[in-house]
């Protein structure tokens, strides 16, 4: 039995960029990853659902190892102290990758669009 082709759900989009997501938000500047949460959480983008946050935390550590932020402990006034992290040169290099992977996918995407709509006046 074939596959069938199903279409990406939103979920599935957003779960996929939050690493540019992530590093777009801490070339605003410093933050934690909680604090890197509540501020993609206020994103339109993520109206139905906030990002997760373990999902955040493990994108955030990869790009520590990679060398694309620094992290250190920062004291907190109430309760235990937090992760601060410092976008990069490395991590500035990755994010403009990614907006030029994403220039590209908007382009295809754009295309594929255009076709749709096209035939669906001969649907009519």
């Amino acid at each position: 039995m074939p596959r069938t082709a199903q279409p990406l759900r939103p979920a599935r989009i957003r779960l996929r960029h939050l690493q540019p997501l992530c590093l777009a938000q801490l070339a605003r500047g410093p933050g934690s990853g909680y604090d890197v949460r509540q501020a993609l959480a206020a994103l339109p983008l993520f109206a139905a659902a906030a990002p997760d946050a373990p999902g955040i935390y493990r994108i955030l550590q990869g790009c520590e190892r990679r060398k694309w932020v620094r992290g250190r402990q920062c004291p907190s006034k109430a309760g235990r102290a937090r992760r601060e992290y410092t976008l990069l040169p490395a991590g500035r290099a990755a994010l403009e990758g990614w907006r030029k992977e994403l220039l590209l996918a908007r382009g295809e995407i754009d295309a594929v669009i255009a076709l749709v709509r096209k035939n669906q006046k001969r649907w009519r």
